[in-house]
């Protein structure tokens, strides 16, 4: 007997409902789809209609934006983002002037960095860079006035152990920072460049030891945010690394170095310095800023004033050079050393002024294949390529600028600004004036005045009286000049820092004859090596003895 839930076939009386149901339950299920589509887009339209505000995060029914709307608003939320952002990194660069001076750069600088990325905001512009903050120095100027209106001049020196050294280099710098003009002063750049040796991966022990050697004017530059620090790149400039560059030929006739070793507040006129330079009174930039190089005077001939090269002296040298290296049928001037016009051949790299823009210049004209740093294709294009053996830096360039016509100062203008060889005397002696010194000492005061300025008009009055002109600088005058003279009353009247770059051993040979001293019994011995500590004092007293008794 077949059970009443089931038919014939044997199947149950539940499944064939189920069968029946099956077609009403997919039209359900395209029922519930088609609802649920309509809810969904339903809520896109809401969301699209209506915005949300961005501080409160509530709706805010009522208000339809169109496509322009919405993107103004998206604007303004990053503008506000953006001025946060300023917000707080004004607030922690005032922080770092006023006295966060412990932190550690790296740190400060991945602060920032994180900062930055985070609220994608522009990196800092070069007025915003963060000094090292250990120790006040660093790559970058920090001086506000500097970074707004650029250095007045920039002073720079090579020195492969800076922080290490004593003694002339920081004679030297203190000098040429001292004596600036007072209308540039808070706005002079001391630039310092020195070596990975002196680093040793410990740049907060080099920036201390700069600072503790760095004598009171160069430390109140330091203070003000005036100096910078960088390591030369020495294979890139070809020069030593270490304990000593020896000749910044190789860097300075290398288009690079003046393109890329200076930053965008550095002036155009560079005053360069070495550790045997000494600057003795007012040095006003401004009155030299129409000079493309100016150096000290050489002599017409060799073999005067202690100078044998070249054997066919300066005035045949730099001519002969320039037809030998020229392409083209542009001559040399003929109108230096003519002995009757004032115009004289100088250079000296150790003490110059010189402007950035005429040393490129002059390298682009006539590079030298291994220094120049132009590409082969340049060199080649040029109408002039320097192919001899390597020539010193200052007689490269004041053959190329000569050569090009460049505005060249007169010898008697280059004499006021600096001395190795010669003094002011004889140049004129040589070289003589525009006006072949027809119109005497009024023309020589018209030269000073261009040069020194009206305020130091008296002061050139009365060297000139008592026949000895002292000029703004030196350049290692113990070479040429007796030490007597330089170590007496007029020359030191005139310039209080030169006996301290005069190399130790010199000036006790001018003070003491060592033959003398060995004969001295030891108490008198004695007498001496404390004089000379006491006149001396940057020397300690077994130097002066170990030294003295060679």
């Amino acid at each position: 007997m077949k059970s009443k839930s089931t038919y014939g076939n044997g199947i149950s009386l539940k499944k064939k409902r189920r069968r029946k149901s099956a077609p009403f339950s997919i039209a359900y299920g395209i029922i519930y789809c088609v609802l649920a589509m309509a809810i969904i887009a339903w809520c896109f339209t809401f969301a699209f209609f209506f915005y949300i505000n961005p501080h409160t995060m509530q709706l805010q029914p009522g208000k339809v934006l169109y496509a322009e709307t919405v993107k103004e608003n998206v604007e303004q939320i990053q503008q506000h983002k953006i001025l946060e952002k300023k917000k707080m990194h004004n607030s922690i660069t005032k922080s770092m002037k006023q006295g966060i001076e412990n932190a550690s750069a790296k740190k400060f600088e991945e602060k920032m960095a994180d900062k930055i990325i985070d609220n994608k905001v522009e990196k800092p512009r070069k007025k915003d860079r963060p000094a090292h903050l250990s120790s006040k120095l660093g790559p970058y100027y920090t001086n506000p006035d500097i970074v707004s209106n650029g250095c007045s001049i920039t002073i720079t020196l090579m020195e492969p152990m800076l922080g290490k050294k004593t003694g002339e280099v920081w004679t030297a710098i203190e000098s040429a920072v001292f004596n600036m003009h007072p209308d540039v002063k808070s706005n002079v750049c001391l630039y310092l460049q020195t070596s990975v040796c002196d680093v040793r991966n410990d740049f907060n022990k080099l920036y201390t030891g700069i600072y503790e050697r760095a004598r009171p004017e160069t430390k109140k530059m330091i203070d003000s945010g005036n100096v910078r620090v960088t390591i030369l790149d020495a294979k890139k400039y070809r020069v030593k690394s270490c304990k000593n560059f020896y000749n910044p030929s190789k860097a300075w006739m290398n288009v690079k170095y003046w393109e890329e070793e200076f930053i965008a507040e550095d002036s155009d006129l560079i005053l360069t310095l070495q550790k045997d330079v000494v600057i003795c009174h007012t040095l006003n930039p401004n009155l030299w800023r129409d000079v493309p190089y100016v150096g000290a005077v050489w002599p017409p001939r060799a073999n005067m004033h202690n100078n044998p090269f070249p054997p066919e002296g300066m005035c045949e040298f730099l001519p002969s050079k320039w037809n030998e290296y020229i392409k083209t049928d542009k001559q040399f001037p003929n109108d230096i050393c003519t002995f009757e016009n004032g115009k004289a051949p100088f250079g000296n790299g150790g003490f110059t002024l010189r402007s950035r823009k005429w040393m490129i210049k002059a390298i682009k004209y006539c590079p030298h294949p291994d220094n120049s740093g132009l590409p082969p294709q340049m060199i080649d294009k040029a109408d002039c390529v320097w192919k001899g053996k390597e020539p010193a830096e200052d007689v490269y360039f004041s053959t190329i600028l000569n050569g090009i016509g460049a505005p060249m100062p007169l010898g008697f203008e280059a004499a006021l600004f600096s001395a190795e060889m010669m003094m002011p005397e004889p140049i004129l002696e040589y070289y003589s004036t525009p006006s072949n010194g027809e119109r005497g000492e009024e023309e020589l005061e018209e030269i000073a005045i261009r040069r020194w300025g009206e305020e130091e008009l008296d002061k050139f009055r009365k060297m000139r009286e008592k026949g000895q002109i002292i000029p703004i600088g030196f350049h290692k005058p113990y070479w040429y000049f007796d030490l007597p003279v330089l170590l007496g009353e007029d020359f030191l009247g005139q310039c209080k820092f030169l006996e301290h770059i005069i190399p130790f051993e010199r000036k006790v040979a001018a003070t003491y004859d060592k033959k003398e001293y060995r004969k001295m019994d030891p108490k008198k011995r004695e007498e001496v090596q404390n004089f000379l500590m006491k006149r001396y004092p940057d020397y300690q007293k077994g130097r002066i003895k170990k030294r003295f008794l060679k």
